[in-house]
């Protein structure tokens, strides 16, 4: 999937933004009376003194989490059939929530059942952390904290520990740890946790680290590997985030990641950050690293890819996003495709059985295998990779992803969906400067094959009967919308939620393109779906010209009308819980505003 993305250079389109976003933030803040964005260190104390409220360890049975990226997703070390998701972030085009809920899901013969754990003592609200599980304990290290605005950056040093058996958080205090820091990467050593890289982010300026340490279980201790082994002679990877890590007989392997140098908005190659593809093989006893040869069949250069150890010798790759920057553009490559490193023959191995399975083509929306995506949440239980959610750019959208799909390895023959995409990944908040840019010309009908007319009497009548329907529309609309808020003041909230469920249901049977957004009138519908609605006109009809107008304007009136009830429906409910209990909240921020960027924003691999 190849999506190029127009404009005077991604940097500068997002530098552009960014100050937009602040102008408009100021403006809205003056006018509601709001006040500058907390400190982030205080915004963070007051969440967690709001954990600390807490008396006991709560856990109710829940629908599936709202999309998220950056989380930790691990198998329950007391049941195969059970994973935790805990943390992550999500950016809905207008503000980044970061979170801190512990959600449990278990997994039975494809049925899966998620419930919400709360907790009297939490770890603040992070992403891009890391866990590991260990004999009867889930460990947790660092991670970062963003505000809404994207503005302030707080990364974590903390190292917390829970109890699979009763879920109860445990802060774990011990010196001479790696530096705060996100985008590292961890694994299971011995009776050890194994953390190498990352990076630290200001702000203004990144720094990125190349650093490689162990947390001793038994002995709750730090220890700093090759302190004293670092020099002009010694072989050591370069500082990096978003490796790859795996374990084998003892030796820890380090594959590919990211490095960018300062938050330079330039042109320049440095800017745009440097993709790794080495391996690199470490004995912690002896603190050496060696470079690994490339052999077999390697991924291609790429980002965000994810991975994870099967059958304690294979190191699974999956999907990624290759960027390739020019003067004005940014094309990206997004990936589905899975590699096995073989870290006991030290060759890589792609799986071309699955490749097979996904020879569709990008229009098959029944095709059975995963989009393709990054920063996906990778798990092993036995032979099935289980692959949760995910990251795509859509357009000029950032969109999260929260499917899940499972592939034997053993066979490698068929990827199986357990959980589809909710309608809430497809929500997005548009920026009004990208919406006046954008061309609603697209296909219009002077664009069409017979469209040419000696006068403009036909078409000035063609736009009178639309924009009568449309007034018709939105009159018809508003008067329903008055009815379904006064029946929805009146629900009680459990009734709220199920109902909140069936209309997420109704709305995941449709493409994302299909919906339209909250509070979008039927005229901005058609002017951002016209192609889709034209398209369908001329293959199902075969009109061309004014007449593939008029029936791509009646395909799109048919659908708003049925679907833009139930979106103004979902959102008032949504609004309502989160003024109810800000379930939201309690892991994420909700001062301010927040930054409006578009998905040319600067990527961070992380």
């Amino acid at each position: 999937m190849r999506q190029k993305k127009q404009g005077k250079g991604a940097e500068k389109t997002a530098l552009k933004t960014a100050k937009k976003a602040a102008k408009r933030e100021a403006k809205e803040r003056s006018k509601s009376g709001l006040p500058e964005e907390e400190d982030i260190e205080l915004i963070l104390n007051q969440l967690a003194a709001k954990d600390r409220d807490r008396k006991v360890v709560t856990e109710e049975i829940c629908e599936q989490p709202t999309p998220r990226v950056h989380a930790s997703f691990t198998c329950n070390p007391l049941k195969e059939n059970e994973f935790f998701l805990f943390g992550g972030e999500y950016y809905n085009g207008e503000r980044v929530f970061v979170y801190n809920h512990l959600f449990r899901l278990k997994e039975n013969k494809g049925v899966l059942t998620w419930s919400q754990v709360t907790s009297p003592n939490t770890p603040k609200p992070r992403s891009s952390h890391q866990a590991v599980a260990s004999r009867t304990h889930l460990y947790i290290f660092g991670g970062e904290f963003t505000s809404p605005s994207q503005m302030q950056f707080y990364h974590h040093k903390d190292m917390w520990r829970l109890d699979a058996a009763n879920c109860q958080w445990e802060e774990i205090t011990s010196k001479n740890g790696p530096s705060p820091r996100s985008g590292h990467r961890a694994i299971l050593w011995k009776n050890s946790m194994f953390v190498f890289g990352g990076f630290y982010d200001t702000g203004h300026d990144v720094r990125y680290f190349n650093d490689a340490y162990l947390f001793e279980f038994g002995e709750m201790k730090w220890k700093k590997l090759g302190e004293d082994k670092k020099g002009d002679n010694v072989s050591w990877p370069s500082p990096r985030s978003a490796c790859g890590i795996g374990e084998f007989e003892d030796m820890i392997f380090v594959y590919g990641g990211y490095t960018k140098h300062g938050r330079s908005f330039s042109s320049s190659d440095d800017s745009h950050g440097i993709v790794h593809t080495d391996m690199w093989s470490l004995d912690p006893r002896a603190v050496v690293w060696t470079k690994v040869r490339r052999g077999g069949i390697p991924p291609s250069p790429r980002c965000g890819f994810s991975t994870c150890v099967h059958k304690k010798r294979n190191l699974v790759v999956f999907g990624g996003v290759h960027d390739e920057y020019s003067k004005h553009d940014l094309t990206s490559t997004f990936f589905n495709d899975i590699f096995v490193f073989r870290m006991d023959q030290r060759r890589w191995f792609p799986d071309e059985k699955v490749e097979v399975v996904q020879e569709v083509t990008e229009e098959d929306t029944n095709s059975s295998r995963p989009m393709k995506r990054i920063n996906s949440h990778l798990s092993v239980r036995g032979n099935e990779l289980i692959i949760f959610g995910g990251k795509v750019d859509a357009d000029k959208r950032e969109v999260t992803l929260d499917d899940i799909w499972t592939l034997d390895m053993s066979k490698l023959t068929e990827f199986k969906m357990i959980q589809q995409l909710s309608a809430a990944a497809s929500f997005w908040v548009e920026d009004e400067d990208e919406e006046d840019e954008e061309d609603d010309g697209a296909w219009d009908s002077e664009d069409m094959e017979g469209s040419d007319s000696e006068d403009g009497t036909e078409e000035e009548s063609e736009d009178d009967e639309e924009v009568e329907m449309e007034t018709d529309a939105d009159e018809k609309l508003g008067e329903g919308h008055e009815a379904a808020a006064a029946a929805i003041a009146s629900m009680s909230r459990e009734a709220r939620r199920k109902r909140g469920m069936e209309l997420r249901a109704e709305l995941s049977k449709f493409e994302e393109e299909e919906i339209p957004k909250v509070g979008e009138g039927l005229k901005e519908f058609f002017d951002r779906t016209r192609d889709r609605w034209g398209m369908q006109a001329w293959e199902s009809r075969k009109s061309s010209g004014k007449q593939m107008r008029r029936d791509g304007f009646m395909l799109a009136v048919a659908r708003f009308e049925v679907l833009e009830p139930l979106v103004t429906e979902f959102a008032r409910l949504v609004k309502l819980e989160e003024e109810e209990s800000i379930d939201a909240a309690e892991g994420s921020v909700s001062h301010g505003s927040g930054k409006t960027v578009s998905s040319t924003r600067p990527r961070e691999h992380k």
